[in-house]
């Protein structure tokens, strides 16, 4: 009897384990999946090309594991030649150079395009011989000859699937490569098939950065995470620990489902503030997956926690994607006209900016009008009308696991709701702007006076916008008479700001002038300043944490009365003085004496001549 109940022991034992930990087995995996879309790219050149993603060795579902196939997807054969499949430690500089290399008999493979939307056609290549996956990580990819650039498969023979991922794509011309994991062409269609155990219940979080907070309050952190095992991933439990004090486990239940191995999403965890400003280090421990102890042997991701002691009053950045080829831009621009007009006291502290770009472009259309279409998360799909309030992520995450700020607002209600949201937020930046014309009103310059939180280490960017209001359209799509744009961005200091670095005591000043050009109404002009933080391979984590937006004042000499007593002496020439060294507060306005634009030494000397010879 005791041996048959150690049976039943050991047989329910074996059960528990078979239900956490995969027996071994294959599967596929990579950055693309196969429910993606293909698009192509290419160098459109008669040359040998390389395309190739890195697989990490010491983490994720690969770690430890051997590739025992690759899968990829080939457009035409009549553009090239030379095939060859290769696995190398380090980018070679030809294929020939790379650890592993298997030349291709494309008489025997696939080619084409499936369809317009899914371009080349699957090839899966079992490999000669095994390859194990090293601790550092390797490089697995393809090389062809480009022979002929007469068609689009020639032109763009690389299969890619939308949006950038970290490792999913690099490229070569003959053996020059370039790493285009961060630069908007998104991730290659690529998988191999690896070999080995697998787990069933496995996530592993990313690394979130800094994160503030307000004293005695709490954050919500859009943090990334991904599936290393064979289960789909519905929900995880996670802890906190700050300084080495753990919280109990909390529970994220996913909006998107990770079905495949290696997929990603975003969920959001929560850190609360301490109860004094300072600066903590946090890990995050995803300790369950669908209910089942982790196995990920990446479980825990770290980042920092600023409380700080102090914040701001905010404003509203609202940005909308409009064009004239949209026939419903009007309606949008109208509700948020009538929207604002209805909340006086919102649409005080909400400063508008239009960007002619997401559904064609038009007249109106700048540079950084279409490199904001980045925003439709990392170029996406577009479309207009659309809107982002502070470029805050309303929006869930979809298959590339990032968030979008670009949104959809239907009704007043909606708008209204998104404005007073960042309303509520508090600030821990803040800014104040003062503009005005030259003499011969050709241009504008604008001073700008940032703000930060005792304990805000980040470094952020600062933008600014001229715009101009009451531009009679001449071909509005979807408007039978003449239509009127408002806040259309004329011009910007530049396209993702410039940082704000030169703080004392917490304050930062810049200046900048814009060149009018003559066609600009200067009675509509108006001045937006942003600033924020800027992630160039995150179009969520972009958020504007302050914004104003102010008039241009008429061109008035300065008078040299810097300190508004009536009179223009010596105790001027020393209020200048402390506002050159930061010590003083007075307007721009007042203080640029020479009128370059600047608020320097320079115009203490400008101020001591005209006091000399006046005699004060």
């Amino acid at each position: 009897m005791k041996k048959f109940f150690t049976f039943i022991l050991l047989i329910s034992l074996v059960a528990i384990t078979s239900a956490n930990h995969a027996a071994a087995s294959q599967t596929w995996w990579g950055y693309y999946l196969a429910t993606e879309n293909r698009t192509a790219t290419g160098y459109n050149a008669k040359a040998t090309v390389s395309q190739a993603i890195f697989i990490p060795g010491n983490t994720g579902a690969a770690q430890g594991k051997t590739i025992k196939g690759v899968r990829l997807y080939m457009r035409s054969f009549a553009a090239i030649s030379g095939l060859k499949v290769w696995i190398s430690r380090s980018l070679p500089s030809a294929a020939d150079k790379a650890d592993y290399v298997q030349t291709m008999n494309m008489v025997d493979m696939n080619n084409g395009d499936e369809s317009s939307e899914s371009l080349g056609k699957q090839n899966d290549i079992t490999l000669d011989k095994p390859y194990v996956i090293p601790a550092e990580g390797v490089y697995v990819g393809y090389t062809f000859t480009v022979r002929s650039t007469n068609a689009d498969y020639g032109k763009h023979p690389t299969c890619v699937a939308d949006g950038d991922v970290e490792g999913g794509l690099f490229m070569a011309k003959g053996s020059t490569w370039t790493d285009y994991s961060k630069k908007g062409k998104g991730h290659l269609a690529l998988q191999v098939q690896l070999d080995g155990e697998f787990y069933n219940n496995a996530l592993s979080p990313h690394d979130f950065g800094t994160q503030i907070v307000a004293k005695g309050g709490s954050v919500k952190v859009p943090i990334r995470v991904t599936n290393d095992g064979t289960a789909t991933v519905k929900d995880f439990d996670y802890t906190v620990a700050i300084d080495g004090t753990t919280s109990a486990e909390k529970h994220v239940s996913l909006a998107q489902e990770l079905a495949n191995i290696n997929e990603s999403t975003t969920g959001t965890i929560e850190l609360q503030a301490a109860d004094r400003a300072v600066s903590q280090q946090v890990q995050v421990t995803i300790t369950k997956v669908n209910g089942q102890p982790n196995e990920s042997g990446h479980a825990t991701a770290t980042g920092k926690l600023n409380t700080l002691g102090e914040s701001f009053e905010r404003n509203v950045l609202v940005e909308e994607f409009t064009t004239e080829k949209c026939p419903n831009c009007p309606t949008m621009a109208t509700m948020m006209k009538n929207t604002l007009n209805r909340y006086p006291q919102q649409a005080a502290r909400v400063a508008l900016v239009c960007h002619h770009s997401g559904f064609y472009t038009d007249q109106f259309t700048t540079s950084a009008d279409n490199a904001y279409t980045w925003f439709y998360n990392n170029a996406g799909a577009t479309y207009a009308p659309a809107l982002m309030f502070d470029r805050y992520p309303y929006t869930e995450a979809d298959k590339t696991g990032l968030k979008t700020p670009v949104i959809f607002a239907s009704n007043s209600s909606e708008i209204i709701a998104y404005i007073n949201h960042r309303l509520n937020t508090p600030a821990y930046l803040d800014l104040d702007a003062e503009a005005a014309f030259n003499a011969d009103s050709t241009s504008v310059t604008v001073w700008v006076t940032a703000k930060r939180a005792q304990g805000y280490e980040v470094t952020p960017r600062l933008a600014v916008v001229l715009t101009e209001n009451n531009i009679a359209s001449t071909s509005q799509a979807g408007y039978s008479s003449t239509f009127y744009h408002a806040h259309v961005m004329r011009d910007i200091n530049s396209t993702w700001g410039v940082d704000v670095d030169n703080w004392t005591d917490n304050q930062a000043t810049y200046s900048y002038t814009f060149d009018l050009k003559n066609n600009w109404n200067r009675s509509n002009l108006q001045v937006v300043a942003y600033i924020g933080n800027y992630d160039s391979t995150d179009a969520s984590n972009c958020v504007v944490e302050n914004s104003v937006a102010v008039n241009p004042a008429a061109y008035t000499p300065a008078s040299g009365d810097i300190d508004g007593d009536g009179t223009v002496n010596v105790s001027d020439a020393t209020a200048l003085v402390n506002k050159v060294l930061g010590e003083a507060d007075y307007s721009n306005l007042k203080c640029d004496i020479n009128g370059d634009g600047t608020v320097n030494v320079s115009d203490v000397t400008a101020l001591i001549s005209n006091i000399l010879s006046k005699g004060n």
